[in-house]
């Protein structure tokens, strides 16, 4: 009697249609991943910049402008021009990480009015390469004089 040596044709070809199933069923699971980890990096973005608008804002009232970043904008905060988002991207200090991958404006929100220092805003952060991913954050006008 001979020993058995491997598998035979029909347990390798039941093997590949579980597998087969296996990446049916797990395959759109793992596809809106990217689309949602997108999402996620924009909305911690967003938060980012309301935090550091806030920080902002209490430097500008404790210290009288040394430390104070004026974040105006004549067109309002939110402007598409780019002047007041070069702002507001400078308060996160990594102005060519963040401002190469998003864009701030004021889709959404009427907030293209300038505002009085002191006076918040709603802006909209969007990812460039899917514009259907944003998250809105709150700015509030400075000025360092």
């Amino acid at each position: 009697m001979r020993a058995q040596q491997g598998f035979t044709l029909i347990e390798l070809v039941i093997v590949l249609v579980i597998l087969g199933i296996l990446a049916a069923i797990a395959a759109p699971q793992f596809g809106d991943l990217i689309s949602q980890a997108d999402q996620s990096a924009t909305n911690a973005q967003a938060n980012s910049l309301t935090s550091a608008n806030s920080l902002n804002v209490a430097n500008c009232k404790l210290d009288g402008g040394g430390k104070c970043k004026e974040i105006t904008g004549s067109g309002g905060v939110c402007a598409e021009d780019g002047n007041s988002a070069g702002q507001l991207f400078e308060l996160l200090q990594t102005t060519d990480a963040v401002s190469s991958k998003y864009t701030i404006n004021s889709d959404g929100f009427d907030s293209t009015s300038a505002i009085s220092s002191g006076e918040s805003t709603q802006c909209n952060l969007e990812l460039d390469s899917d514009a259907s991913i944003s998250s809105p954050f709150t700015v509030t006008a400075t000025s360092s004089g």
